[in-house]
C-alpha cells in the first residue's frame, strides 16, 4: 500500500471562513465609502449655507446703506426746496413792493434788490443739484413724484416774478409720502 507523504496532502479548504472575510472587507470598504460620500456630501451642503448666508449679508448691507442714502439725499433735497421757496415768497414779497407794478418779469427781475435775486439763484442751484442726485437715487415711485414736484416748482417760481405765489400741497404731500415709504421698507434677507 503506497502512503501519500503529509506534505503532498494538502489540508481542506476552509470556504466558510474565506467568504467572511471578503465579506467583511466589502463591509468595511462599503462602510468607508458611504462615510466617505455622507461627508462630502455634508461638505457640499454646507458649502452651498455658507455661500447663500454670506450673499444674504452682503444684500442686506447693501439694502441697508442705500436706505440710509436716500435717507440722507431726500433730507437735502427737502431742505434745499425749502430754503428755494421761503426765497421765493421773499420775491414775490419784493416784486409786490415795486411801484409801478413790473409789466413783465424781466424787469421785475432787473428791479429787485440784487442780494434777493442772488438768494434766489444760490437757492434754485442747491434745489437742482438735490434734485438730480434723488432722481439718481430714488426708487421709482419717488422719482415721477418728484418730477411732478419739480414741474410744480418750477410754476412756482415764474409765478413769484409776477408777484403771485400759490403752493401746490397735493405734489410736495405725493413726494415726501413716497420718499417715507422709500426709506421705511425694511431691507430684505
Amino acid at each position: 500500500m503506497v502512503t501519500a507523504s503529509p506534505a503532498l496532502v494538502s489540508a481542506p479548504v476552509d470556504s466558510t471562513g474565506s467568504a467572511s472575510a471578503w465579506f467583511a472587507l466589502a463591509g468595511a470598504l462599503g462602510g468607508v465609502l458611504i462615510t466617505s460620500a455622507v461627508a462630502l456630501a455634508t461638505a457640499i451642503l454646507n458649502h452651498k449655507w455658507q455661500t447663500r448666508t454670506a450673499e444674504r449679508g452682503v444684500h442686506w448691507e447693501y439694502s441697508r446703506q442705500l436706505r440710509q442714502d436716500r435717507l440722507e439725499i431726500y433730507s437735502k433735497y427737502l431742505s434745499a426746496w425749502n430754503r428755494l421757496t421761503q426765497q421765493l415768497l421773499e420775491v414775490k414779497n419784493a416784486v409786490d413792493a415795486l411801484d409801478p407794478a413790473p409789466p413783465d418779469t424781466s424787469e421785475a427781475r432787473a428791479r429787485i434788490p440784487a442780494d434777493i435775486a442772488a438768494e434766489v439763484q444760490a437757492a434754485t442751484a442747491s434745489w437742482r443739484e438735490a434734485f438730480n442726485l434723488v432722481f439718481l437715487i430714488g426708487g421709482q415711485e419717488v422719482v415721477d413724484a418728484l418730477n411732478d414736484h419739480r414741474r410744480s416748482t418750477s410754476k412756482r417760481v415764474q409765478e413769484s416774478w409776477r408777484g403771485e405765489y400759490a403752493a401746490d400741497a397735493a405734489t410736495h404731500i405725493a413726494l415726501t409720502n413716497a420718499m417715507r415709504r422709500d426709506v421705511a421698507e425694511a431691507p430684505s434677507n
